[in-house]
């Protein structure tokens, strides 16, 4: 399987299984990321505030991680005016290849992989 077509899935499964207000129908969203290596690891860092845990995934294959997911606006009241809106909301996928940022000798895989 490519990363496009994990990507696909990943959309497909999110489509199915998310509630409403979880949705993200349009739009995309570019969260930060940050990837800087210690002596012990890669680490990955997201900002995926505004995100439930339900409504992103987290894959490794072939040496490339896959975050993916939706971020969806916040539910609307009324009345309510917009005077200013900066933040995205949609769906997004940023990939990560970090087989040959680890040092020779250096555990790596999904098994060795933390999450916080």
């Amino acid at each position: 399987m490519t990363l496009a077509e994990d990507v696909r899935e990943i959309f497909d499964e999110l489509a199915s299984t998310l509630k409403i207000e979880q949705r993200a129908y349009s739009g995309e969203c570019h969260p930060a990321l940050d990837v800087f290596e210690t002596d012990d690891a890669v680490e990955i860092m997201m900002d995926v505030s505004g995100i439930s845990p339900e409504a992103f995934r987290v894959v490794f294959r072939a040496g490339v991680l896959l975050i993916a997911g939706e971020k969806a606006p916040p539910t609307a009241r009324a009345p309510q005016t917009f005077h200013l809106v900066e933040r995205e909301f949609g769906r997004f996928a940023r990939g990560v290849r970090v087989e040959r940022r680890l040092r020779r000798g250096a555990p790596a895989g999904p098994r060795f992989a933390t999450a916080s």
